[in-house]
């Protein structure tokens, strides 16, 4: 066997054939080794081109299509602690969703102009963020809601996803760069496409450290994403949760953005039997008509005033109250309650450790009560009565 094979590379045709099959491998084996790249200089390139989009102010219909709904099983989930599979069936629902959608900096509104059940005006239903609080408003149940963090657990978090998340932000207001940083992150070049991969990190303290995302740039189109994939840590691996497929276009010069995409989400369970099959898509476009990039935007537009009626949960100011005149009564007892709760308490511990932080407390709701006074009074020497609403800022 051995001089036979020895015969057969002799041939000087087939010695020939070895040598260039070798480059070759060594050629492929170099070609692979040069597909990576810098990780900060793909960022760079990646952020200068987001950086040249001030504002945009659009329109984004969207097209939802479900293929498998999930079964509810009380009585199992009764029965046993252990967590069970979620079971599926095939479902053919089709739902069109249009929302109004405006960011300038890093403040943003999104207006849900349509829902799955019916038509609204814009105004009716508004999440919005202004650098330093968000405001939630749905005129429907006449709720609001204020918080000091735009941040959301959720990556789509609402009916029609916002227009940043494809290719700028996500869960809020981390924006993609801060995801691949805080990971262990790396790029290549592959196929004209540059490939971003930040895997989950669960151990590292980081937000939204379940979840991974890779992005892929394309360098002629702006260096914005032609594709994210999204995966989340379960079961000791990273599961695909959806993906994103962005048509871009460039609305300005220089300035590339998606004006179609299309969102797939996936089955996350692996012990499900429908594992990693897809359960919804969104197909989105942006109306091109009614949309505009970098055209300034009033700094107004983000701080919403709750109409009179509307019942607020304050979670900055940990309060709930009624917008209108009804609400001032109910505001001002309960500051003088939890002033009462702060000075009966330095008299049960007028020796306490804690005495100087509740007399700072006491002393701090007496100041807020006396200036909530002066507002009251002044209203009501500077406007009819009819028109008086307590709105906290």
């Amino acid at each position: 066997m051995s001089s036979k094979l020895h015969t057969w590379c002799a041939s000087p045709s087939r010695m020939a054939c070895i040598a260039l099959a070798c480059l070759r491998l060594m050629d492929a084996g170099h070609l692979r080794a040069d597909t990576s790249i810098d990780l900060e200089r793909a960022l760079g390139a990646y952020e200068a081109s987001l950086a040249s989009l001030d504002s945009f102010d659009i329109v984004l219909r969207a097209k939802e299509c479900r293929f498998l709904e999930r079964i509810a099983n009380d009585s199992q989930a009764k029965q046993t602690t252990i967590r069970q599979p979620a079971q599926y069936r095939t479902a053919n629902t089709i739902y069109t969703l249009v929302d109004r959608q405006r960011l300038s900096g890093s403040s943003f509104r999104l207006d849900c102009l349509k829902t799955r059940s019916r038509i609204q005006s814009e105004g009716a239903a508004i999440t919005a963020w202004n650098g330093g609080q968000l405001s939630v408003y749905s005129a429907d149940n006449k709720t609001g809601r204020v918080s000091d963090s735009a941040l959301t657990p959720h990556l789509i978090g609402a009916e029609c996803p916002p227009y940043a998340l494809l290719f700028k932000m996500a869960f809020g207001d981390i924006s993609y760069a801060k995801l691949i940083r805080d990971r262990h992150s790396n790029a290549e070049n592959i196929e004209g496409l540059i490939r971003i991969a930040a895997p989950p990190a669960p151990l590292k303290a980081i937000d939204g450290n379940i979840y991974g995302v890779t992005l892929w740039l394309a360098p002629t189109q702006g260096y914005m994403p032609k594709r994210i994939e999204w995966s989340v840590f379960r079961d000791d691996r990273a599961v695909k949760t959806n993906e994103i497929t962005n048509t871009l276009e460039e609305v300005k010069p220089g300035l590339w953005l998606p004006m179609e995409s299309q969102i797939v989400f996936f089955i996350q369970d692996p012990k499900s039997s429908h594992f990693a099959e897809r359960y919804l898509s969104l197909q989105l476009a942006v109306d091109r008509e009614q949309s505009h990039f970098n055209r300034p935007i009033p700094s107004t537009v983000f701080n919403v005033t709750f109409p009179v009626g509307t019942v607020v949960v304050d979670e900055i100011r940990n309060v709930q109250y009624i917008v209108g005149r009804e609400s001032q009564e109910h505001v001002l007892k309960d500051l003088a309650r939890q002033g009462r709760v702060a000075a009966e308490e330095l008299k049960r511990n007028p020796n306490g450790t804690s005495m100087r932080l509740w007399f700072v407390a006491a002393n701090a709701l007496l100041i807020l009560l006396l200036m909530i006074a002066m507002f009251l009074r002044r209203q009501r020497r500077g406007e009819p009565s009819t028109s008086n609403a307590l709105v906290l800022k």
